[in-house]
């Protein structure tokens, strides 16, 4: 795979930041939809996926397309760590809407993120890592840089459309 410019043996964690960076090169996106479209992954033609990776959406029922910044993002900003403040708010999701207990899905949403593995294997990449697993999630308004492990990295925007906050400080422990 050297001719794609990852080297084995990779650590998890480091392929995945690897390939979001790949990913989120743009001269690599006609290859991404390429490898995507293919019946082992998503099984449809590259034509449906390029649009979802140039960011060129259809933004209404009557067809008008636009560029939507940010649509889907593979690397900037933290965008593949393991934030388990994002876990948690996943667990309460699925509690409120499943009926499930959601102390105990957002106790069990958080062990699966494991932040604390990912550092490990990032180890030696150079990658600018957050120096907290957890932050609120929906408050940021706009791009912030921030102090990070390794050097500094901006935290994306992340505000929801209704408002809302999710703070993992105030979750019961």
């Amino acid at each position: 795979m050297s001719g794609h410019g990852f080297c084995l043996p990779v650590r998890p964690a480091s392929a995945l930041w690897r390939a979001g960076r790949w990913l989120a090169d743009p001269g690599n996106r006609l290859t991404a939809a390429k490898v995507l479209s293919a019946p082992q992954h998503l099984g449809v033609a590259s034509e449906v996926i390029d649009p979802s990776l140039s960011r060129r959406i259809i933004l209404g029922p009557d067809g008008a397309k636009g560029f939507a910044d940010r649509f889907l993002t593979f690397h900037d900003g933290g965008a593949n760590f393991p934030w388990r403040s994002r876990a948690a708010w996943i667990g309460a999701g699925l509690a409120g809407r499943l009926g499930l207990d959601p102390d105990a899905a957002q106790s069990k949403a958080r062990a699966v993120f494991r932040s604390d593995l990912y550092r490990l294997h990032m180890a030696g990449t150079g990658a600018a890592l957050p120096r907290a697993s957890d932050k609120a999630e929906g408050v940021l308004t706009q791009a912030k840089l921030v102090p990070g492990r390794h050097g500094s990295l901006t935290l994306m925007r992340n505000r929801f459309f209704d408002g809302a906050v999710f703070d993992p400080v105030a979750l019961p422990r």
